[in-house]
């Protein structure tokens, strides 16, 4: 008995050696899989979605800004635009009228933009950008003015030359900050589009990230179960090898399950009524065949052989007629409660409340 006990134990070790191998593959893979996944979803895990949202609203935020500016710059471009143009066609007038100035064109100038900011003060405040502008441009042309009035009238034609190359290259300057600024708020559009995607994503890469880390923590606890088992085995093994009274865990003790093996309840008591009703149809046959009962002429003629004269008719007594219901009444209630005990049956099976239909009977017998 010992040297068979010994040749199981090995059994179960080897069996065990060899499911933790299987586990520890299974653990391997698994951790692999949910390293590479946190990997390939770095910015989209559910531990970064509350940073990417914030992202999202920084970037929204800072659009917002660009897009201000890229207005304040296109408003700014249009105006030194039109200026240019209209410093550039004084020019060309000067130089067709021979270089003759009639009068002071920077000071109409100024008194002419000291006009439209009057009218724009009177719809904007101090903090608009053509208010901003406008102002900017008549300092620089009361620089001019002051530049042509200290020069005399033989630099008049240089000093305007002078205004229109200033208002140029103003112009040529914030016609690249407006291509700048366009080509920022389309960087950002980009940014916005991109973190809006990896949050579409961000539900799908938590259930997967939930239903790989279910999968290593099963196959984490398989793994160290076994080994724990392992363990006990071989703890048990080398107990027996030692002789000593040696108290140990038991690999795998003896459980009593909740709910009956077999036979299968249903299917069981459906036989047993079958079988009972077989069996009370069998009986009924017997006993008719050993006492026949005759209930026509013909039948007693050829059962006893003997000559028939004639029969007479049975007379229906209240006493008889009442037996006779009470018979008939009393076989289809008995089958009536057959029927409805086997169906309670079932449904207390069905239901689980087969303890307390135990303890009922008990109580039924004991009393």
């Amino acid at each position: 008995a010992l040297g068979d006990t010994r040749i199981e134990s090995d059994s179960a070790q080897r069996f065990l050696e060899k499911q933790i191998q299987e586990y520890e593959k299974r653990l391997v893979e698994a951790e692999s899989r949910l390293t590479e996944f946190k990997r390939r979803n770095l910015d989209t895990l559910p531990s970064q979605s509350g940073d990417a949202f914030n992202r999202l609203q920084r970037t929204q935020a800072q659009l917002e800004d660009l897009q201000l500016e890229l207005k304040e710059a296109s408003i700014k471009r249009n105006e030194l635009k039109r200026q240019y143009q209209a410093a550039e066609k004084d020019a060309e007038a000067k130089q067709a009228a021979g270089g003759v100035i009639l009068g002071s064109p920077n000071a109409q100038r100024i008194q002419r933009m000291e006009s439209r900011l009057d009218e724009l003060l009177l719809k904007y405040t101090e903090a608009h950008p053509s208010v901003r502008e406008l102002r900017d441009t008549i300092k620089q042309l009361k620089v001019a003015e002051d530049v042509v009035i200290s020069s005399g009238d033989g630099t008049s034609t240089l000093a305007a030359d002078t205004a229109v190359e200033q208002l140029k290259l103003a112009y040529r300057q914030a016609e690249v900050e407006l291509t700048s600024t366009r080509v920022r708020v389309k960087e950002y559009e980009k940014r916005i589009k991109a973190l809006k995607e990896k949050l579409s994503f961000l539900p799908k890469v938590e259930a997967e990230l939930k239903r790989l880390d279910r999968d290593y923590h099963i196959n984490k606890k398989n793994y160290e179960e076994l080994v724990q088992r392992l363990e006990s085995a071989r703890m048990s093994v080398q107990a027996d090898v030692a002789g000593d009274s040696v108290k140990f865990r038991i690999v795998e003790p003896p459980k009593v399950p909740l709910v009956p093996v077999g036979p299968k309840r249903i299917p069981f008591s459906i036989g047993i009524l079958v079988l009972a009703l077989g069996l009370g149809g069998g009986l009924a046959f017997i006993m008719g065949q050993l006492r026949p009962v005759y209930y026509d002429v013909v039948g007693l003629r050829r059962g006893t052989e003997v000559p028939v004269l004639g029969q007479v008719t049975r007379v229906w007594t209240r006493k008889l007629a009442v037996k006779r219901k009470l018979e008939v009444s009393g076989f289809f209630t008995a089958t009536t409660m057959l029927f409805l005990l086997f169906v309670s049956l079932l449904v207390i099976y069905q239901m689980g409340y087969r303890d307390e239909l135990v303890g009922l009977i008990k109580g039924v017998v004991s009393a």
